[in-house]
């Protein structure tokens, strides 16, 4: 038997996928609110050429969707 306990020291299998994971939220921290507020300003610039419309509602509510889930996390 081995005198080594599971879970004693991450292999590099483990090692590679906690950094995948540490690597992915850090994506998804930063691409969220860049995603939201890239779709609220879209909106504010098409509603500013061509007053507002079906599509800068919906790029409007998009924005402030990401947003609000944002803020309860």
């Amino acid at each position: 038997m081995s005198a080594r306990r599971a879970g004693a020291d991450a292999g590099p299998k483990e090692a590679t996928m906690v950094g995948r994971m540490i690597k992915r939220w850090a994506v998804v921290a930063v691409a969220v609110p860049l995603a939201a507020a890239g779709a609220r300003k879209l909106s504010s610039v098409v509603e500013s050429r061509k007053g507002p419309s079906r599509t800068s509602n919906l790029l409007r509510r998009a924005g402030d969707a990401l947003h609000r889930n944002k803020r309860h996390r």
